[in-house]
């Protein structure tokens, strides 16, 4: 795909990828599993975040029901997430709590975060909890 065009359908987060060093970049990449190999230029990584953060995955939520599967775009935020959550659950959006489980701690996930930006792959263990007060 052209890269004029490119720009036309990611925006502000091809943008915010231009403004940010090759540093921060690679730093990106190592949380988010994306390996910067054959990358010579800094554009090179921008495009292959770019890549990376279009792909779909398919996310296993462990809800206090029953697993709940996801289907989703790396590039998406904790908040899309939850709307997605909301589509297939009905549960209103301000009530989800999303938790990352890691060996060492559980990790509670930002509305405005990506889930490319917290490192989530297909395999990450996300648990919702229910908050009836829905702060």
């Amino acid at each position: 795909m052209p890269r004029d065009r490119e720009r036309e359908e990611n925006g502000p987060v091809d943008m915010a990828l231009d403004s940010m060093t090759v540093t921060e970049l690679k730093t990106l990449m190592k949380d988010a599993r994306i390996s910067w190999q054959g990358c010579v230029e800094k554009a090179d990584l921008v495009q292959k975040i770019l890549v990376e953060s279009n792909q779909e995955m398919n996310l296993k939520i462990q809800t206090p029901a029953q697993p709940l599967d996801v289907y989703i775009k790396r590039g998406a935020t904790v908040f899309h997430l939850k709307q997605a959550i909301h589509q297939k659950d009905q549960l209103p959006v301000h009530m989800q709590r999303l938790f990352l489980n890691t060996p060492t701690a559980t990790i509670s996930l930002p509305d405005h975060k990506t889930l490319l930006s917290l490192g989530i792959t297909e395999m990450s263990p996300i648990k919702l909890a229910v908050d009836a007060r829905g702060k």
